[in-house]
């Protein structure tokens, strides 16, 4: 079977799991100007020579879990409101860096429960905005978009309220992922990267 990669790219960081493997591997982009509201890997391309660095880094660090590495399958598990030119940005990247025989773009919100869980809310929190999603069979039923500021509890059940019918009447589990979503723990289970991936690693090992 053709290896598999899992990365996130978060907080200037390249996050990845291979295959089965419970090991974390880690990039930190430490040189990279960051700016408000863009995701940092937009700026990737500013650094040419990083290209090589990554290669060698990462590359060692898999082939010492993985003897034969060649043209993996990748899948970027991207942030909820990734614009076409941030996942065109994405997939350049992959492709110089890793040679992969094919790369998937995965919204994070799709795999964030368990695998045996269906049906809930995923309420993301990324570096622009809020994404409130209702997520059904690993699709995305309604989705809302709202300004990054910080919202009341009462507030954020509202607009859950208002997704879709089913969000009206049912009750679902509510998944918290991103940055600074500590205050919502009240309603929902906050996610972190290391549990996001291994989400993903069990739900698409067999695609």
């Amino acid at each position: 079977m053709r290896d598999k990669l899992f990365i996130v790219l978060r907080d200037n960081k390249m996050i990845v799991k291979v295959n089965n493997e419970d090991k974390l591997i880690e990039y930190h982009f430490n040189t990279l100007t960051s700016y408000p509201n863009i995701p940092f890997y937009v700026n990737i391309f500013e650094l040419g020579s990083i290209f090589k660095e990554i290669k060698c880094e990462v590359l060692s660090k898999i082939r010492s879990n993985v003897k034969r590495f060649l043209k993996p399958e990748i899948f970027v598990l991207i942030d909820d409101d990734a614009m076409g030119i941030e996942k065109r940005a994405i997939i350049e990247f992959i492709s110089i860096t890793f040679s992969p025989k094919e790369t998937f773009l995965v919204e994070q919100s799709a795999v964030l429960s368990p695998f045996d869980t269906k049906e809930y809310i995923s309420i993301s929190k990324t570096c622009r905005l809020f994404v409130v999603s209702y997520i059904k069979d690993r699709k995305v039923i309604a989705q809302k978009f709202i300004d990054n500021k910080e919202l009341l509890v009462d507030e954020l059940k509202e607009l859950i309220k208002e997704l879709h019918n089913d969000c009206r009447y049912k009750k679902m589990e509510i998944f918290l992922n991103g940055i600074h979503l500590k205050n919502y723990t009240e309603i929902g289970q906050l996610v972190e990267i290391n549990e996001l991936l291994t989400n993903a690693q069990k739900i698409l090992m067999n695609v």
